[in-house]
């Protein structure tokens, strides 16, 4: 009985709305055209949205995902995952049901996409490559010739990647860490990437050098690893404090004490 009432009460609701509408455009009509055609069209609006049938629940229901959407979305859930146990308990700490449970998948499925727990860091580290060491390359060899304008573009590619990926940047040094000394192909990898890094800066020093703009007093492998020592502690730093600390401010202390520190005498 009250949905019968609520039914009739809005189809009478319909009724008196679509004739107070044509009511509307004939009362206009007795005045001038351009009243009438406003009056008209504000009918047919009416009449329209009384008209109009309803949308079905079905239409706003997200299509299916193709086999490969769903692949790539796998893919992603379980590399974030590893990512955060890696970082917050370290790599031999975590265990592959771990990952699984975190993801929201089953331990069939990081055997699945990735074969092993190794090559899920694997696929890690090559984020860090792609995300960070390679838009720093891009970064120097975009800033030009001087050397202290390349030291510049290094630490402000490093600060970009991560402000937004401190986690991946974290990954590199905490697993550097890690694996120091155990040999295997992970420890190559890490090498690897950090060996781009500790080129590049040579270069740089070296090139400010001999243009006089950085001191000369200091060999050139301990100034690289004073300033990766100061780049990388910013990152923990910003990993353990971040709602402490402003970011640009932290940036910039960075920038000026290490440029400062490398100047020439």
């Amino acid at each position: 009985m009250a949905t019968a009432g609520l039914h009739e009460s809005g189809t009478s609701g319909r009724r008196r709305a679509r004739s107070g509408a044509r009511a509307t455009a004939m009362r206009a009509g007795r005045g001038n055209g351009a009243q009438a055609q406003a009056a008209q069209a504000q009918a047919a609006q009416v009449h329209a949205a009384l008209t109009k049938p309803a949308q079905t629940k079905a239409a706003h229901t997200k299509p299916a995902q193709t086999k490969p959407e769903q692949r790539a979305q796998s893919i992603e859930a379980l590399l974030a995952a590893a990512l955060a146990l890696f970082v917050t308990r370290g790599y031999h700490a975590t265990t592959i049901d771990e990952i699984a449970a975190k993801a929201g998948l089953t331990k069939g499925a990081v055997y699945f996409y990735f074969k092993s727990k190794a090559k899920v860091l694997m696929d890690l580290l090559d984020r860090v490559e792609t995300l960070s060491v390679e838009p720093t390359a891009q970064a120097v060899a975009a800033a030009g010739g001087r050397g202290r304008d390349q030291l510049v573009a290094f630490m402000h590619a490093q600060s970009m990647t991560g402000a937004d990926r401190a986690e991946l940047m974290l990954l590199a040094i905490l697993m550097s860490t890690e694996f120091q000394g155990s040999g295997d192909k992970v420890e190559t990898r890490l090498a690897g990437l950090m060996g781009r890094m500790y080129a590049m800066l040579g270069e740089i020093i070296d090139k400010g050098k001999r243009q006089g703009s950085f001191r000369r007093d200091l060999g050139t492998r301990e100034m690289v690893a004073l300033v990766m020592a100061v780049n990388q502690g910013c990152f923990v730093e910003w990993y353990r404090r971040r709602r402490e600390l402003d970011g640009p401010d932290l940036v910039r202390a960075m920038r000026l004490i290490v440029l400062d520190g490398v100047a020439a005498r």
